[in-house]
């Protein structure tokens, strides 16, 4: 499903709904709508609250009349909310989720710390390296699930240890796309728009103090 820049991804039999971003990493925290998605013959179907969500959650953009779903496409309010709030340091991002959260000290050759976020309403944060137009995204919440918001599906997934973690890489013709684990109470996920090989990833995870 999609809106403009705002899209989801729905699994059948899981009550569990994002909308994220196409032109980012963004994206809004996942929740339940009280019914998993179903397919009925030919076609799946929803609760009708996910449409507000994709649309930004402006109740004048959805409208459900005579048993029809009705989107006002001319809604001056509809609008795609930056779910990630900015700060300067590591610090002032830690302090804001109320934990201190493990950052890696080595990135690939040369990648430099860009921007230092947490997602609103959660506790997740996320930092973004980049190397010219390529960017590494480094996730890190407090629990258990999938943070990465990368539901692509990759030839390869395989399971790993790199130091005392179990980590689940995913990617193509060898690289790694999407690294993800759990350790201490906390999920973490690296994620590379511009695949990485596996020994620079092992690089990362085993900085990640």
């Amino acid at each position: 499903m999609q809106k403009m820049e705002r899209e989801t991804d729905v699994v059948i039999g899981l009550d569990q709904y994002i909308a994220y971003s196409t032109n980012s990493l963004g994206m809004t925290a996942p929740g339940p709508l009280g019914a998993a998605p179903v397919r009925i013959g030919g076609s799946v179907y929803v609760p009708v609250k996910l449409f507000s969500i994709v649309l930004g959650n402006h109740s004048d953009a959805v409208v459900v009349k005579d048993g029809k779903i009705i989107i006002n496409k001319e809604s001056k309010n509809i609008q795609i909310p930056d779910p990630f709030v900015t700060y300067d340091t590591v610090e002032a991002a830690r302090k804001a989720m109320g934990v201190t959260f493990a950052v890696p000290s080595e990135l690939p050759d040369s990648y430099k710390q860009a921007e230092i976020s947490v997602m609103s309403g959660t506790e997740m944060a996320q930092i973004i390296y980049r190397d010219g137009e390529n960017t590494v995204h480094y996730r890190v919440s407090q629990g258990t699930g999938n943070i990465s918001g990368d539901y692509n599906v990759y030839e390869n997934t395989n399971t790993v240890t790199i130091g005392e973690s179990k980590v689940t890489l995913k990617g193509d013709k060898g690289l790694v796309s999407v690294a993800s684990w759990e350790a201490g109470g906390f999920t973490y996920c690296v994620m590379a728009d511009n695949a990485l090989s596996v020994e620079k990833v092992q690089t990362i995870i085993k900085s990640v103090h």
